[in-house]
């Protein structure tokens, strides 16, 4: 819908005309009653600055919400939309061939991390193909999570030094999500540490808990 036009604002006191209609001649009552006008016009002009922010606001949003209406019909006539759930099941799952966790920032100057963090893999699809593919949108998160073997296959890249000894405490909250979307799928881990952790790492209890769905587990 159309924003009803509002009435045009206009100020009490001519700027312009200030320098020239009081000058070092003026009164102190003038100067008081001029100072009064002031105060007004300004409480005014901060008042019409916070109406056009409410506008700007409103029509920002409106047009946030058309660009999703958009993006949603565009969505039903997708050429991916017709594919069957099994056949987008098993495609998804070649897509997640590996999901790799890389601490950021990396803090080894002289072994760089086993992915290049500036190669095509480096972005979300990339390095954690089962978590953007799931944020998609809910056709495609439900068939993520009814996916086990998406979440199964695990690399974590990790560097440790005296200032950060530890796994970040968001790259274990994801790893803990994957661990729990695998349910019962066998694990597939590689597990590349550089630098030596000075105490116990989260990581490391995250994935014992889970051994006994360990398929592999690789140690480099």
């Amino acid at each position: 819908s159309h924003c009803k036009p509002t009435p045009a604002f206009k100020p009490r006191i001519d700027v312009n005309k200030l320098g020239s209609e009081f000058g070092s001649s003026i009164l102190k009552p003038q100067i008081e009653e001029v100072l009064l006008s002031l105060e007004g016009e300004l409480a005014d002009f901060e008042s019409e600055i916070v109406r056009l922010q409410s506008q700007i606001d409103y029509v920002k949003a409106q047009k946030e919400y058309l660009l999703r209406y958009q993006r949603l019909l565009r969505s039903f006539i997708a050429p991916i939309r017709p594919i069957p759930n099994e056949l987008l099941g098993i495609i998804f799952e070649f897509t997640c061939e590996v999901n790799v966790f890389q601490e950021y920032p990396w803090l080894d100057q002289d072994e760089p991390p086993p992915t290049d963090s500036d190669s095509e893999l480096s972005s979300s699809i990339g390095l954690l193909p089962a978590l953007a593919i799931s944020a998609v949108c809910a056709r495609w998160r439900l068939l993520a999570l009814l996916s086990p073997r998406m979440w199964s296959k695990l690399s974590l890249e990790l560097s440790f030094s005296d200032a950060m000894s530890t796994m970040s405490d968001g790259l274990t909250s994801t790893l803990e999500l994957y661990l729990e979307r695998s349910a019962n799928s066998p694990l597939c881990i590689n597990l590349a540490a550089i630098g030596k952790p000075m105490k116990k790492q989260n990581y490391l209890v995250s994935l014992t808990r889970h051994s006994h769905h360990w398929r592999s587990f690789k140690y480099r």
